[in-house]
């Protein structure tokens, strides 16, 4: 099973309804609720950070294997050059924002960083 969300830049009216869809997909994947939030948690905090930051076009894709099958992944891209894993800094405790790529990278299986020319991808294996 494959899903697609398209976003725009700077544009957030469509994250929530994406978050709601993105959990109603996920929902027979597992009986574990908290799993289950926290994987649209992950798909927030990423898609919150390709929009403030990363550059047309913004696309996620749930990607998931027959039951029994492989892993439940998430692949969030833009436009953008991205970031490096070694520039992500703890953030600061008393900080309101900052946390998004923490929060993915405690919560997922896996996370992946690639960089190609003209896009930037991150690629999650969903705890589901």
């Amino acid at each position: 099973m494959r899903h697609n969300w398209e976003f725009r830049a700077r544009d957030v009216r469509n994250v929530t309804s994406a978050r709601r869809e993105f959990a109603v997909r996920l929902r027979d994947t597992t009986t574990s609720d908290a799993n289950l939030d926290a994987s649209a948690l992950i798909f927030g905090e990423l898609i919150a950070n390709a929009i403030k930051y990363g550059q047309d076009p913004i696309t996620a894709t749930l990607e998931r294997g027959e039951s029994g099958g492989s892993r439940t992944r998430l692949i969030v891209e833009d436009g953008g050059r991205g970031f490096v894993r070694d520039d992500v800094r703890e953030p600061d405790p008393t900080s309101t924002g900052g946390r998004g790529f923490a929060i993915a990278t405690k919560l997922a299986r896996s996370i992946r960083l690639e960089h190609m020319p003209g896009r930037f991808r991150i690629t999650v294996e969903l705890p589901v």
